[in-house]
């Protein structure tokens, strides 16, 4: 086992951090999944103690991987379009079928 998985994890954080950042604060393109995960890593990597950083523990990289898996999932569920001109599904209560 080697420290390549939590040195992988620093890095694509530590990367993902400026970018979010750069979002939020700069270009004001930022969308509430964005601002999690400036939070959410930051808080991370913060409570990260520094032995951990680079270390062959599991526990880094599964904590990275749970917020960037939260922050897709945002992104992709808050831009998915919602039309409302969008027929919505109809129940006939009398036949007992859709449509």
């Amino acid at each position: 086992m080697n420290a390549v998985p939590g040195g992988f994890a620093v890095a694509l954080a530590v990367a993902h951090l400026v970018v979010a950042g750069r979002r939020v604060a700069g270009t004001g393109a930022a969308q509430p999944p964005d601002v999690f995960l400036l939070v959410a890593l930051a808080a991370t990597l913060a409570m990260t103690p520094d032995d951990l950083m680079i270390s062959p523990s599991p526990d880094l990289p599964a904590a990275v991987l749970i917020v960037e898996a939260a922050w897709l999932m945002a992104r992709w569920y808050g831009a998915q379009p919602r039309s409302p001109r969008a027929p919505k599904p109809r129940f006939s209560s009398r036949s007992g079928r859709w449509g």
